[in-house]
């Protein structure tokens, strides 16, 4: 189970306005798999602009990177 530390060190480095990781996995063939909610109770519509605090869509998305720290030691 992920610690209150861990997850909080990684919605830091996520940097991403509003947005939390809620969750996280470690797959040895994938890397860290992260779950993430929003803080805000409404957003406006991608679509229409119109403001709503329903939620209409529900997608996961597989979002791969290179591995961060392979750059890191010299």
């Amino acid at each position: 189970m992920a610690s209150k530390g861990q997850l909080k060190l990684l919605t830091d480095f996520l940097n991403i306005p509003d947005v939390k990781v809620t969750h996280f996995i470690q797959d040895p063939s994938l890397g860290i798999i992260l779950s993430v909610a929003s803080l805000n109770s409404e957003v406006a519509c991608p679509h229409c602009g119109q403001m709503s605090h329903k939620l209409h869509q529900n997608n996961s998305d597989l979002i791969k990177d290179l591995p961060a720290l392979r750059y890191l030691s010299c």
